[in-house]
């Protein structure tokens, strides 16, 4: 689920699929959704779109090789999530670009890397793992910033706190 820190009219979702002979297939059979919240009911997402059993293209030129989906009119919310149609199956992709129009800005923030006192903006992390999943993280400049989670099976997330121990810079 990407946080897009206020509301949005969302126009487009593009995304770029794997460009490996083994997992490109991965990116079918999903639909894109929108929240006002991340933990909103099921029944209150708005339909952006959906991909039927035809993977998205494969990826050969990463500038050029994305796949846009046009989103409908009453495609507001603050949270974009892109799920898997079926259970116990995996969608793969290497980058989403969302496109929209800033509906209002929103009253609350998940997490604000820009003012938090506990997360230093030095902190530089670049991979951990254990059986289930792996954590890559990297913040070169402050508004650049990468996080991601790669789980090894199926599973629903409904939070990610960052923490820092005290005193640790690095």
């Amino acid at each position: 689920m990407v946080d897009l820190k206020n509301i949005y009219k969302i126009i487009s979702v593009c995304l770029l699929n794997r460009g490996d002979h083994q997992f490109y297939t991965l990116l079918k059979n999903f639909d894109i959704l929108l929240k006002q919240y991340p933990f909103d009911d099921d029944e209150n997402d708005k339909l952006c779109g959906s991909w039927g059993s035809t993977p998205v293209k494969k990826s050969v030129n990463f500038l050029s090789d994305y796949e846009c989906l046009n989103c409908s009119s009453n495609a507001i919310g603050s949270f974009l999530q892109i799920r898997a149609q079926f259970l116990n199956t995996f969608v793969g992709m290497c980058d989403v670009k969302v496109y929209g129009e800033l509906v209002e800005k929103r009253d609350f923030q998940i997490i604000s890397l820009s003012h938090s006192e506990n997360f230093d903006k030095t902190f530089s992390l670049t991979k951990l793992r254990d059986e289930k999943y792996e954590t890559i993280f990297s913040m070169e400049r402050e508004n650049d910033v990468f996080f991601r989670l790669d789980f090894m099976e199926n599973i629903r997330v409904y939070g990610v706190i960052i923490t820092c121990r005290r005193g640790m810079t690095q």
